[in-house]
């Protein structure tokens, strides 16, 4: 009997998909559409005491306690006011062996973009050492490009 053994996906394969597109300062951003919980309007968050500082605080989300990161601490970005267009994506992250929700205050969302293999490149080499672990890879798209973010990196490390 033959068995035949299916290659592995490649770079492209593993990432198509749909994604929530939205803007941090001047760059856009992705998240794999399935990891979205909701969308939800800026609310005050309640500071916690010795959190790190990308943390902005926690929020009540019908009776669940969410923490909410600061896209913007998160990736050493100048701090602005928040606009009225500003949101908290909160999205599902896993960490091992935990699953929980976190939210991200970002400065706007855009659109859900669907994502195919030839749009896809993988996260460039910038030739210095630069921490581009949470990039997953660009997305060329005809609004621009997206940098399609990992979710758990960007949460958990």
């Amino acid at each position: 009997m033959t068995r035949t053994i299916a290659p592995s996906p490649t770079f492209g394969q593993t990432l198509t998909g749909k994604y929530l597109t939205f803007h941090v300062g001047q760059e856009q951003f992705g998240i794999s559409l399935p990891r979205v919980r909701e969308i939800m309007s800026l609310i005050p968050t309640t500071r916690v005491p010795g959190e790190s500082p990308e943390i902005r605080g926690v929020i009540n989300l019908r009776g669940k306690i969410v923490a909410v990161m600061d896209l913007r601490r998160r990736f050493e970005m100048c701090e602005v006011e928040c606009s009225d267009r500003a949101c908290i994506i909160v999205t599902e992250v896993r960490d091992q062996d935990r699953h929980f929700d976190m939210g991200l205050l970002v400065d706007g969302i855009g659109e859900v973009l669907k994502v195919k293999e030839n749009d896809l490149e993988p996260p460039p080499e910038f030739g210095m050492p630069v921490d581009s672990s949470f990039i997953l890879g660009i997305a060329k798209a005809t609004s621009g490009s997206k940098m399609l973010l990992d979710v758990d990196q960007v949460a958990c490390h």
